[in-house]
C-alpha cells in the first residue's frame, strides 16, 4: 500500500465501516460502525435500500395504475370505475385509453365475483383488483406495474 510505500512506521488497511485509532498508542483497528451508502432524497438522508426508492425504481420501470370505485352498503359497485395509468404505453392500434377501458371492465368483473363478507373487507377487494390488473398488464405489456386501489364507501 501506498503508506508502506513511502516507509510509514505503521499502517493499517481499514475496510468500510472499520474504526480505526491513530493515537494514543499504535494505529490499529479498532471496532466496525455501521457503513453504506446515504442518498439526499427530497431534503432528506435516506439509506440506499430503502423502501421509498425500491418503490420509485419499480414504478420507473414497470409503471403505476391506481384504480377508483364507490360501492353501496351491500357492496354493489356504485359509480364508473376510473382506471388512471402512469409510464405505460399505448399504440396506435390500442390506445393506452382503450387499454384501461378494458382494464375498468375486469375490475367490474372481479367485484361482481366477490360474494359474501369479501365484499366487506376492503384489503380483500384491494387484493383481489391488484391481482386482476397485475395479470392483465402482464398479458398486454409484460410488466408488473404497482397498483393503488381506492375503494369508498356510500
Amino acid at each position: 500500500n501506498l503508506a508502506k510505500d513511502m516507509q510509514v512506521p505503521e499502517t493499517v488497511t481499514p475496510r468500510n465501516g472499520d474504526m480505526v485509532r491513530l493515537a494514543p498508542g499504535p494505529a490499529a483497528i479498532i471496532d466496525e460502525v455501521p457503513s453504506g451508502r446515504l442518498f439526499v432524497d427530497g431534503g432528506m438522508l435516506v439509506e440506499e435500500g430503502g423502501e421509498a426508492l425500491r418503490e420509485r425504481r419499480h414504478a420507473a420501470s414497470n409503471g403505476i395504475l391506481i384504480v377508483s370505485f364507490a360501492l353501496d352498503k351491500r357492496g354493489r359497485i356504485a359509480s364508473d370505475i376510473d382506471v388512471r395509468g402512469i409510464g405505460l404505453p399505448g399504440d396506435a392500434d390500442r390506445p393506452l385509453g382503450d387499454v384501461l377501458d378494458d382494464m375498468a371492465e375486469r375490475v367490474e368483473n372481479t367485484v361482481r365475483g366477490l360474494k359474501g363478507e369479501a365484499l366487506e373487507d376492503e384489503v380483500v377487494i384491494e387484493q383481489a383488483v391488484s391481482r386482476t390488473l397485475k395479470k392483465a398488464s402482464q398479458q398486454i405489456w409484460d410488466r408488473r406495474p404497482i397498483v393503488e386501489t381506492v375503494v369508498l364507501r356510500l
